[in-house]
């Protein structure tokens, strides 16, 4: 159970700091700890300690405070209505409770104040205007609450605000111009809001700003030319708004960036050539789910810091650069859901580091390069719905003991069924459905003891009599393979079993070998 804060008046009005990162210990206080019998470890240090309850209001005639560390702690109830008299109060930290209630306007009358931080708490209403009295605020960190209405201009007005973090509210307004008269902001963070209308073109006037998040709103129109200017931004991210129109041209004047997402917006044309020029920090691309058109230019292969690079849901056409194969350091290619034509580039394999690989959705043709068997790192292979043909390599997946998912379905793939998937020792997902594959289901797949769904419908896979299903009654029948399925009974908590009750479905044929599995949550 958390204690309650409890401070005895003479500390009260003798107190510079209550904060656990800096116990300033005054004359005073330490002469009142001796006189009473106290040790010094009687100095409150109140952040991230169990304590319950509201902030008592007598904390209001601490006028010496210097810095109140209230964070990481169970507090509830509202911020005292007085804090306003805290005059000399420079740092005011309560982020990670349970505040609710609006943040008090005589907050406004802390001349002192230079850093503020409330985040992550229960706190409603709106934001005051009178924050902008705050002429020495640097740091205002108000996010993960439920505030509401507008930003307020007056904000404006607080011109050594270095972090301006409001992500996370419910906050409705556009952006106030008086925003962009804040030339030392570094971090302004407006995300996950109901904030609307476009980017003014000020933005490109904040020339110190170093992270600009704008995701999860209403915005609208295109991104203005003038962004280029914020030449030490290394994190944009624009995601999940309705921005139209075009990257700039010259985005790549943002030699710094580290981070940059634009998806799920309504993009058109191409990515700019100049993106070539961010290659040794950009580790983040993101453009994902747009209108992009045109080839993957050869430019995004240069950006050799590259982790994440998310294309999908886009117009893109044309043939994948073997030039992709120079992104050494990728952990994640997703291109599916396009346009692409051609095969897959062998060069591919040289991705040693790369964990996720889709390419679904696409008309790319050709055989599966054997090279492949070079990316062990890889956890989840989906190349599902294109063209691909010929057989699958016996060596293409060999030595990827981490993959759990292998998604080839809906190709052209024939041959037998490779007796060497089933030394994947962390298989859990495997479909080859909607191919062309032939002959027996090789008895080593009953070695896969991970596997939680198999898919090898709709192929031309062959059975004998011996070969049974047992239906709801438990009845035995004997038909093609591709209509049986197992289903999962899932459970509350998520956990999957199965059992006889379980067995449900058109009946199908299920290969003895496949019987055996005592794992298995779908088989079809």
């Amino acid at each position: 159970m958390g204690s309650k804060i409890f401070i005895p008046g003479p500390y009260l009005r003798s107190s510079k700091a209550i904060n656990n990162r800096e116990n300033v210990v005054s004359p005073s206080q330490k002469k009142y700890c001796e006189q009473n019998g106290y040790p010094l470890s009687f100095l409150p240090n109140l952040g991230a300690n169990f304590l319950e309850g509201s902030i008592p209001e007598r904390i209001c005639n601490c006028t010496g405070l210097l810095n109140l560390g209230i964070d990481n702690n169970n507090l509830s109830g509202a911020i005292p209505s007085d804090i306003g008299r805290l005059d000399n109060l420079q740092v005011f930290t309560g982020y990670r409770n349970n505040l609710v209630g609006s943040i008090p306007v005589s907050i406004g009358t802390l001349g002192a104040l230079q850093v503020l931080d409330l985040s992550t708490n229960h706190l409603s209403g709106v934001l005051p205007p009178e924050i902008g009295n705050l002429s020495n605020l640097e740091t205002l960190q108000l996010l993960e609450n439920q505030l509401h209405g507008k930003i307020p201009p007056e904000l404006g007005l607080c011109r050594k605000l270095t972090t301006l973090n409001l992500y996370g509210n419910q906050l409705s307004s556009t952006i106030p111009s008086s925003l962009f008269q804040l030339k030392s902001l570094i971090h302004l963070g407006i995300s996950e809001n109901e904030l609307s209308g476009t980017i003014p073109f000020e933005v490109g006037s904040l020339r110190s700003l170093q992270a600009l998040t704008l995701q999860l709103n209403k915005f609208t129109g295109q991104i203005p030319s003038s962004i280029t200017n914020l030449t030490n931004l290394t994190y944009l991210s624009m995601d999940f708004n309705f921005f139209t129109g075009d990257i700039p041209s010259n985005i790549g004047s943002l030699y710094r960036l580290k981070n940059l997402t634009l998806n799920n917006n309504l993009l058109q044309g191409s990515i700019p050539s100049s993106i070539s020029n961010c290659t040794r920090l950009l580790s983040d691309l993101g453009l994902g789910n747009n209108r992009f058109a045109g080839p993957i230019p050869h430019a995004i292969s240069k950006l050799e810091s590259l982790l994440y690079l998310t294309l999908h849901g886009n117009l893109f056409n044309g043939s994948i650069p073997t030039s992709m194969g120079h992104l050494s350091r990728l952990a994640t290619l997703d291109l599916s859901h396009n346009h692409l034509v051609g095969s897959i580039p062998g060069p591919l394999g040289k991705l040693e580091m790369v964990q996720i690989v889709d390419m679904s959705n696409n008309n790319l043709s050709g055989s599966i390069p054997a090279t492949l068997q070079r990316c062990k790192n890889l956890f989840n292979i989906d190349l599902s719905v294109n063209q691909l043909s010929g057989t699958i390599p016996e060596k293409a997946f060999a030595g990827m003991d981490v993959l759990t998912s292998l998604n080839l379905s809906r190709n052209n793939l024939g041959g037998r069924l490779p007796g060497s998937l089933a030394i994947m020792k962390n298989l859990s997902s495997l479909d080859l459905s909607q191919n062309k594959f032939k002959g027996m289901i090789p008895e080593s797949y009953a070695n896969i003891s991970t596997l939680r769904h198999l898919n090898l419908s709709f192929n031309q896979l062959e059975g004998h009599p011996s070969n049974i299903l047992l239906d709801g009654d438990w009845e035995a029948h004997v038909s093609d393979f591709g209509t049986a399925r197992i289903l999962g009974v899932h459970l509350q908590d998520g956990s999957s079993v199965c059992s006889s009750s379980a067995f449900e479905g058109t009946i199908g044929y299920l290969a003895p070998v496949i019987s055996g599995y005592n794992m298995i949550t779908y088989i079809e």
